[in-house]
């Protein structure tokens, strides 16, 4: 039995919970006030990596037009610049596609873990499905920027081969 307020364990027959003091004898004891705060709590702890997920889908997609934004605009007001200058600005935009890219495998990661709360939280409210439905969303964002990246990987070594020839 566990005390209806604190949720602390009642041992049989006691009046007053010692925990709080709550008196016990004017309500019915349930045996179930633990496992049900327990699924709750997991129900949004889901609902907050899902979110958590999301964002950070969003914010590699976000970060991946960024890049190709400056990308463009900088190649080509550096046509004429200095080698030197040429190969610190790719540089740099090699270590913020980096950046995007570890963002990338955090928001993955984050989904996974978030299904896997989601999937094994006891509770089946609505925080439950809320984290289920920001998951598929967030692995529909990871699955299709994934599929992006790696056509156009895949262009670029064939066109790197071809140019090669």
């Amino acid at each position: 039995m566990y005390c209806p307020k604190c949720h602390a364990e009642l041992k049989g027959g006691e009046a007053f919970c010692p925990n709080c003091g709550f008196d016990c004898t004017s309500v019915a004891l349930s045996q179930e006030s633990i496992p049900a705060k327990q699924s709750a709590s997991s129900g949004n702890m889901a609902t907050v990596l899902s979110m958590v997920a999301l964002i950070l889908s969003g914010a590699t997609i976000l970060l991946d037009i960024l890049m190709r934004i400056v990308t463009s605009v900088l190649s080509k007001l550096l046509v004429e610049a200095p080698i030197e200058t040429q190969v610190a600005v790719s540089s740099v935009i090699s270590l913020f596609s980096m950046f995007a890219l570890g963002v990338f495998v955090v928001a993955i990661i984050m989904t996974v873990f978030s299904l896997f709360v989601s999937f094994g939280s006891r509770s089946r409210g609505e925080d439950a499905n809320l984290a289920l439905i920001l998951s598929v969303i967030s692995v529909v964002l990871c699955v299709g920027y994934g599929i992006v990246f790696s056509v156009e990987f895949v262009v670029a070594f064939i066109n790197g081969l071809n140019a090669a020839l």
